[in-house]
């Protein structure tokens, strides 16, 4: 059975967001299709308090690593250590593992160093699936900055 890895930039799942519940909705898939996923949350994660949620660490492999950093549309001084790190916490959480699932960090301007850091480990893994589950439109170019 292939291990399976959920790649988000959350930091709750209660809110209603619609990226949430796709997730969860594939997390609750995989639960009942015999999997057990893997799931990064940003550090400052968040675990509901609501009972029969399966965003807690004793029902999934709920992984509290990804650095909760100020996001923005511009680029930080910091890109380069930032992209580090967040490679860093994909090359000890993501070995062994088959498939990676990602939520909006692709085309989304403010998640860069998340798609830089990935698209970078990527190419140390070229055997490792990346789904790339697209939710939202991409952030436009601003020709004016």
């Amino acid at each position: 059975m292939k291990k399976i890895a959920i790649f988000t930039t959350f930091f709750e799942a209660e809110s209603g967001y619609s990226l949430i519940t796709v997730a969860d909705t594939q997390i609750k898939m995989l639960l009942s299709n015999g999997y057990n996923p893997m799931v990064m949350v940003q550090d400052n994660f968040i675990e509901p308090n609501n009972s029969k949620s399966v965003w807690k660490q004793e029902i999934i492999d709920l992984r509290k690593v990804l650095p909760s950093f100020n996001l923005d549309n511009g680029i930080s001084v910091n890109f380069e250590s930032r992209v580090e790190a967040i490679q860093k916490i994909l090359e000890d959480n993501l070995q062994g593992f088959d498939v990676c699932i990602t939520h909006d960090i692709i085309l989304q301007q403010w998640y860069k160093e998340y798609n830089i850091a990935m698209r970078n480990y990527a190419k140390k893994r070229p055997d490792l699936l990346w789904l790339h589950w697209l939710h939202s439109c991409p952030t436009p170019s601003n020709v004016n900055e």
